[in-house]
Parts: structure tokens; sequence; C-alpha cells
């Protein structure tokens, strides 16, 4: 999947990728999700899209407590952590979006955390 800048986007999502960004300076983080998964769908390369939904993410996660909640999203995101992983190689599409989801559930995902601490 080559890398997409956002001028390489369509005017349309570049209005939508604008919006976005003042939902975001608004503090209405949800609707910049719903705006960047949208945009991602038809872009998935664009990276600055993919930085803006995960600042969004991590301050719905941040405003949400620690509550057992989190705790149980983490646990049901299993599953569909290991249909990705095999998907990889045969469709990375279907892949990128199944991680896309576990990500909107959990941000910090213990996955995530694990490669951070390697690359450090």
């Amino acid at each position: 999947m080559p890398e997409a800048l956002e001028y390489d986007l369509s005017d349309r999502d570049r209005k939508k990728m604008e919006t976005a960004r003042l939902a975001m300076t608004r503090g209405n983080f949800g609707y910049t999700i719903e705006i960047c998964s949208e945009i991602l769908l038809g872009e998935p390369g664009c990276l600055e899209v993919r930085r803006l939904l995960r600042k969004a993410q991590r301050r719905v996660y941040a405003e949400k407590s620690k509550s057992i909640d989190l705790y149980l999203s983490r646990l049901s995101s299993y599953p569909s952590l290991l249909q990705g992983y095999a998907l990889l190689k045969r469709k990375p599409e279907r892949s990128m979006s199944i991680g896309e989801s576990i990500l909107s559930k959990n941000v910090y995902n213990s996955t995530e955390k694990a490669w951070r601490s390697q690359n450090d």
C-alpha cells in the first residue's frame, strides 16, 4: 500500500480532513474519529489522517475511566487480533480494517506497547 499525502486526497476528502481538524479543536473527538475512519476506507495509506485519528482515539481513551469495560474490551480484542494476523499476508486490506477496529476499542493495545519497547 503506497503512502499518500494529504494533498493527494480528493477535494472532498481534504474538506473532510479540515472538518475533522476543526472538530478536534472543538473537543468533538467522536466526530473526528468518524470522519477519519471514513477517509481511511477510501485512502488507507494516508498517514496524516491516521495520525489525527490516533490523536482523537487517545483523547477519548483518556476521558474514559479505568473501568471494567476497558479491561473487557482488551480481552475481547484478542480473537480479532489473531484473525488479523492470519489474514495479514493473504488479505492485507481486511487485516488493516481489523486492526483499526481493535485500536478503536483500545488505542494503547498491548501489542503496540510491546512493539514500541522493542523499537525505543
